[in-house]
């Protein structure tokens, strides 16, 4: 009995480690660049973009601070629902730097022959001198992203600027948009790819947006008149992401939680809620994200089972 367990942890941590070797194999890696690149067109998004459209409303926003907004699909009410970038990381915090060689803890944990997947607004830049040979687009997106850089930078900078170091330097990073990223992430998970990075969700309650100078309300009124049925919701997305993490048990897929917490302008603001199939104005007063206790502030994708969802907190560097 003991033999048996033995061989069966041992299959455990060698399949996974076989499926990165695979992975890295340029024959591999073209075979299923070329299998995402021939995924059809998202119809959701694109029914929602021209809605948008005909109503002369952007489909996708760059503010100021960085941040991008982009139209995702219509709900069953037809309110457009929009995803967005999200991101707060230290190494210390998460004590990554207690498995590094230096540490002298045995462990020597650099992410050496790993490939981690980074979805996210656009793709990361290729030739950013952290990232030498090891990073790789795998979808057709050519927009470059500076939130995807920094992510990306986050888990994989080789740390030739110390203060700039990733989690795992040596790992490898494969950066697609977050266009069909469903799809492109069932695809890779069922060629090996063992984890992947999501810094982004759905818009949700209050969002203030910097190119009109307003606050927006982003709850279904036909749901709710003050609170975003959203936070928390078992969403389709929620389920896709579910299955896809069962059917590939292998595969983890890591999801920031959102930074919806205590977000909202003081009660009365004039705001904008869509109501009518258009953005009216309002007064109404709606608590802020989370209202008094602060709790409800989840993406709904982030409230999935199989998947490990990260908060935002302070960092603690020591």
């Amino acid at each position: 009995m003991r033999r048996l367990i033995f061989l069966w942890i041992l299959t455990l941590l060698v399949t996974p480690l076989r499926a990165q070797e695979q992975l890295r194999k340029k024959e591999v890696l073209e075979l299923r660049r070329s299998a995402i690149r021939s995924l059809p067109p998202d119809m959701k998004k694109s029914a929602a973009s021209t809605l948008l459209d005909s109503m002369g409303w952007p489909g996708k926003r760059k503010y100021s601070d960085g941040r991008i907004v982009e139209i995702r699909r219509l709900n069953p009410n037809r309110k457009p629902e929009y995803v967005t970038t999200f991101n707060s990381i230290a190494a210390k915090t998460v004590s990554t730097d207690k498995v590094r060689k230096e540490a002298g803890q045995g462990f020597d944990l650099e992410g050496d022959g790993m490939v981690v997947g980074v979805w996210d607004a656009g793709v990361m830049r290729t030739t950013h001198v952290e990232f030498g040979d090891r990073a790789r687009v795998m979808d057709d997106t050519e927009e470059v992203s500076g939130h995807a850089t920094h992510v990306s930078g986050t888990i994989g900078a080789a740390g030739l600027d110390a203060a700039a170091r990733g989690m795992a330097g040596k790992a490898v990073i494969e950066g697609y948009d977050w266009d069909l990223d469903l799809p492109e992430m069932e695809t890779a998970a069922s060629e090996g790819l063992l984890l992947s990075n999501h810094s982004y969700g759905f818009v949700l309650g209050w969002d203030y947006n910097l190119d009109e100078e307003r606050w927006e309300w982003y709850g279904d009124l036909l749901v709710s008149e003050t609170e975003d049925y959203l936070f928390g919701f078992y969403h389709p997305e929620t389920y896709e992401n579910d299955r896809i993490a069962y059917e590939n048990p292998y595969y983890l897929i890591v999801k920031s939680a959102g930074n919806d917490r205590g977000e909202g302008p003081p009660p009365g603001t004039e705001h904008y809620v869509w109501e009518d199939g258009d953005w009216v104005v309002s007064t109404r007063v709606r608590p802020k994200d989370g209202g008094n206790d602060g709790f409800n502030t989840i993406d709904p994708v982030a409230s999935a089972k199989n998947i490990l969802a990260i908060g935002a907190i302070n960092d603690m560097p020591s």
